[in-house]
């Protein structure tokens, strides 16, 4: 029998209900255990009639009988549990469990139901609603628990007036809107609502009209609004009532009464790095001159390909995330874009075979084999136990043909508490067959446990991730990068006094215009070797100071010394475009 066949016929159980289940066939007994949110309460008659409905009957056929557990998500005891004999229920002329009251199925199962608490079992939605108060928290509309608290794209102006203006109704006609609204997302009927304001039925009436996007988005942010009232009209108040800005006050520059040390009436001084010991009684006040000029602008510089870096960087990951996730509500559509790339996913959408119920079981137990590998349980226990409790488990689809699994499972090493971990899964078809599919693992990673307001960074480990850092570095190289780094590199030789004369960082620059061109030319012939490059690039030097006029090569103080500000320039480009690089790399 498989476990994961009658697993993957439950799939729109735990849809309807909000729960994972977890199904293992322990000869001659089928063991079903419903893992259950803290919050959640549950008609287990209900519940269990629902379940033994979809099992595939040819799976149980030779089993004696089922065992039904349930228990809060994360813990390792049932709070709840019950027995089904399936000889005695065959032989009935009804469905099992065909009446949802439990004094109807106790005469086929009294012997073996243990009842653990009592009230687990006799749960009672109507004697809920006359003996408890009206409680919000019961209306959820969503089986995707994380949308309740998790960061998402703001409403609508127009879905925000309506949770504000709901919020003021009475508590009556809050239950009486809500109960309309969720049978007819039960049954598609709209009951019987002559107790509602016109107001209210005007909003069930247009709510009931709307598309299945705008749909989902009021409904998620309804159940927000029911489970999490007050964190949900605070982010209603701020997009009805935007905080205005105040301007602070006017404080005007003052013009500086400072003489700058350059005036005006003084010439131009020429005088150059390297000549700077000839000049008696100057020294000090031209060293100043000359810091100056190379300091400035290479602080402004550096700035700016920072700032450069950082803008091109975050709108190459953004423009890709938002470009593949742009008719995608759901926040974990960018997470599996970080993951493993817009370049894989596009492929992947295409190859994709549409997402069933069955499908979606088969993901959901694929992430929980994986998440439990990355808890730290060892290979065999996971593959043999398929009831290791789980503190939490999402699902949903991002994207046509990609689902997005977000699981937490307690830390089995040493460290955290828990582990969370995010898979990227899509199926493709088997061959010609119609009806088997390939399921492919896109990507596995473990994501912060507060993600996503701990943003997940992926760690640059693929060859992928290289190449698309070595592409943008070669974009920046072009535009101007790769002239940056030689004017340095030819500012620190001429500081250092290695046989470059310049007078300003002007020339130094205009110098590393020329010398990046002639290198572009000489780099069509590839010449291998270190001891080649230094005197190729010395050769490159002494031509680009025949096109600039300032830029001069001091021969007279020997090869040696022009080799080291060969060096010292080819050194700078090499340490800065590796900086550049791991910049890029860390950003994107």
């Amino acid at each position: 029998m498989n476990d994961s066949l009658i697993s993957s016929h439950l799939a729109s159980v735990e849809q309807e209900f909000g729960i994972v289940i977890q199904a293992i066939v322990q000869d001659p007994y089928l063991c079903i255990f419903i893992n259950r949110p803290p919050e959640c309460h549950l008609d287990y008659s209900a519940l269990s009639q629902k379940i033994y409905e979809l099992l595939p009957k040819e799976e149980i056929s030779g089993l004696v009988g089922i065992c039904f557990y349930s228990r809060v998500m994360g813990e390792v005891d049932p709070d709840w549990e019950t027995y089904m004999e399936l000889s005695s229920t065959e032989e009935s002329s009804n469905s099992p469990l065909e009446n949802s009251d439990e004094k109807d199925i106790k005469p086929t199962i009294t012997e073996h139901i243990k009842q653990i608490p009592d009230e687990s079992i006799n749960y009672n939605p109507k004697s809920d609603e006359i003996t408890e108060p009206f409680n919000l928290s019961q209306y959820c509309f969503t089986r995707n628990q994380g949308l309740l608290t998790a960061k998402i794209l703001p409403p609508s102006v127009t879905l925000a007036s309506f949770i504000k203006t709901f919020h003021q109704v009475s508590d009556d006609q809050k239950q009486q809107f809500l109960e309309a609204l969720k049978q007819w997302i039960d049954s598609s009927e709209i009951p019987n609502i002559d107790g509602l304001s016109e107001d209210l039925k005007t909003e069930l009436k247009t709510i009931t009209e709307l598309n299945d996007e705008k749909l989902r988005k009021t409904l998620i942010w309804l159940s927000r609004y029911c489970v999490k009232t007050e964190a949900t009209l605070s982010e209603i108040n701020a997009i009805l009532s935007p905080p205005t800005v105040e301007e602070s006050p006017d404080s005007p520059l003052k013009p500086s009464s400072e003489k700058s040390s350059d005036s005006p009436s003084n010439p131009k001084s020429s005088v150059k790095p390297s000549s700077l010991k000839a000049i008696p009684n100057q020294t000090t006040q031209k060293t100043h001159k000359s810091s100056s000029r190379f300091k400035i602008p290479v602080s402004w510089i550096a700035l700016w390909t920072a700032f450069v870096v950082m803008v091109i960087g975050t709108f190459v990951h953004s423009n890709q995330a938002m470009s593949i996730c742009s008719n995608s509500t759901s926040i974990y559509c960018n997470l599996a874009v970080q993951m493993i790339g817009g370049s894989t996913l596009k492929p992947a959408i295409q190859s994709a075979v549409p997402l069933t119920p069955s499908l979606e079981g088969e993901f959901k137990e694929t992430c929980i084999n994986m998440a439990n590998l990355q808890a730290g349980i060892d290979l065999k226990t996971v593959f043999q136990n398929n009831t290791i409790p789980i503190q939490s488990l999402i699902g949903e689809e991002v994207l046509p043909g990609i689902y997005v699994v977000d699981m937490t499972q307690n830390n089995y090493n040493t460290g955290s508490s828990s582990v969370r971990v995010a898979c990227v899964i899509t199926a493709t078809a088997l061959g010609q067959s119609t009806d088997k599919n390939n399921i492919n693992i896109l990507g596995v990673e473990i994501i912060p446990n507060n993600w996503p307001e701990d943003p997940y960074k992926r760690p640059v480990h693929s060859l992928a991730d290289l190449q698309d850092s070595l592409g943008i570095l070669s974009i920046f190289m072009m535009l101007g990068a790769g002239t940056l780094f030689t004017a340095l590199g030819i500012i620190f030789a001429a500081i250092l006094n290695f046989g470059i004369q310049l007078d300003t960082v002007e020339t130094a620059f205009k110098a590393a215009f020329f010398f990046q061109m002639i290198d572009s030319i000489f780099s069509f012939f590839w010449i291998p070797g270190l001891l080649i490059m230094i005197p190729s690039y010395s050769l490159i030097l002494l031509l680009t100071s025949f096109a600039v006029k300032d830029f001069k090569m001091q021969w007279n103080l020997g090869f040696r010394v022009i080799a080291g500000g060969t060096a010292i320039i080819v050194g700078t480009r090499i340490i800065l475009s590796y900086v550049l690089l791991s910049l890029i790399s860390a950003i994107i």
